[in-house]
């Protein structure tokens, strides 16, 4: 009969088994996301320097909230591509 232990997360693991702590991100997904992190920050850093003057200040505001938030996302994907390359080297 399969042992049943919980996890820290109060999920019973049965076996013993607790592997849900840890999630593996494959090359080519890591690859296509650190591709995505570069091409946002180039995309929306090329938006801030080309927009026209002559909008109103609503325009600039939207599009500066935009901008902002898009680097934060980029830096967070960036961060998440990081530490599975990492987690990955620590494995070998």
């Amino acid at each position: 009969m399969a042992r049943r232990t919980r996890t820290r997360h109060g999920v019973a693991a049965a076996g013993g088994c607790d592997d849900t702590d840890t999630v593996k991100l494959s090359k080519p997904a890591a690859l296509f996301l650190a591709g995505l992190a570069v091409f946002m920050v180039f995309e929306w850093t090329m938006l801030a320097f080309n927009l026209a003057e002559g909008h109103p200040t609503a325009f600039y505001v939207v599009h500066g909230v935009l901008i902002g938030g898009n680097i934060v996302l980029a830096v967070v994907v960036a961060a998440i591509v990081w530490r599975a390359w990492a987690a990955e080297r620590r494995r070998r």
